[in-house]
C-alpha cells in the first residue's frame, strides 16, 4: 500500500475507533491503531489549543471528534498515564487467512462493557454447558484431581501445564470482577443469563434447520412443527 493511501486508511480508522470505542480490523493495523489512538488521547488529556490544532489537523470529523478527546476521554483517562486500548486476538479471516483483533477503548467507567468481559462471560458460560454445574466458584479456586494416577512424565506434565492454565483463568476472573466491582454472586448471574441466552438461540437455530429440512422433504405437505 502506498503511504499517501495507507496514512489515509489510518486516519479513517483512527477517526471510526475514537468515534465509535471499538472496530474490528487485521492484527497489524490494530496495533498501528493502538498507537495512533493513545497518542491523541495523550493529545486531548493536555487539553491546549496547540494540541486541538494537532488533533483537527489528522483526524476527519473533528466537530464529533474533538469533544470525546478533550472532554470523555480526558476524563476517564485522567490517572493513566498510557495503555488506553485493549487488542483481543479474534482468528484468522476466511479466504486470505489473515489474522484478525477487535481493538477497543478501554472503558473503565463501565469494563462490564467492553468486548473482553463478553469474551470471559461466554467461556464461562460454555464451561457451565458442559459440566452443567455453577462454574464461577469453582473456575475461581481451581484443584488439582487429588485421586488422579499419572504413568508417566508426559501425563504429569500435561496435568500440571492444565492446572496452571486453570489459575492463570482464575487470575484473569478475579482482575474482571475487580474492575468491574462485582462479586462472585453478581457474576453467576450474569453467566446463567448468557447461558439462558444462548441455549434460546441455539433451539431456535434447531427449528429452523428441523422446518428447513422438512419444507425439503415435503414442500406440498410441509408439517407444522409446535
Amino acid at each position: 500500500m502506498k503511504s499517501a493511501l495507507r496514512r489515509q486508511v489510518l486516519r479513517n480508522l483512527t477517526t471510526d475507533l475514537i468515534k465509535h470505542g471499538r472496530l474490528e480490523t487485521t492484527m497489524p493495523r490494530a496495533k498501528e491503531l493502538r498507537r495512533l489512538v493513545d497518542k491523541m488521547i495523550t493529545l486531548g488529556k493536555r487539553g491546549g489549543e496547540h494540541e486541538r490544532h494537532q488533533i483537527e489537523a489528522y483526524l476527519y470529523q473533528p466537530k464529533a471528534v474533538v469533544p470525546l478527546l478533550m472532554d470523555t476521554y480526558a476524563k476517564r483517562f485522567s490517572t493513566r498515564p498510557g495503555g488506553f486500548t485493549r487488542i483481543i486476538p479474534i482468528g484468522n479471516r476466511l479466504g486470505d487467512h489473515a489474522p484478525m483483533a477487535v481493538i477497543e477503548i478501554l472503558n473503565t467507567e463501565q469494563p462490564e462493557n467492553e468486548v473482553s468481559f463478553s469474551y470471559l462471560v461466554r467461556s464461562l458460560a460454555t464451561m457451565q454447558l458442559k459440566e452443567e454445574t455453577k462454574i464461577v466458584n469453582k473456575a475461581l479456586a481451581p484443584t488439582p484431581a487429588e485421586d488422579s494416577v499419572y504413568t508417566d512424565k508426559r501425563s504429569f506434565k500435561k496435568a500440571l501445564d492444565e492446572h496452571r492454565s486453570k489459575e492463570k483463568f482464575a487470575l484473569k476472573i478475579k482482575k474482571a470482577m475487580k474492575n468491574a466491582n462485582l462479586s462472585a454472586e453478581q457474576l453467576q448471574d450474569i453467566v446463567d443469563r448468557d447461558m439462558e441466552r444462548a441455549k434460546m438461540l441455539h433451539d431456535k437455530e434447531s427449528s429452523k434447520r428441523v422446518h428447513s429440512f422438512a419444507k425439503a422433504t415435503w414442500p406440498e405437505n410441509t408439517p407444522t412443527l409446535e
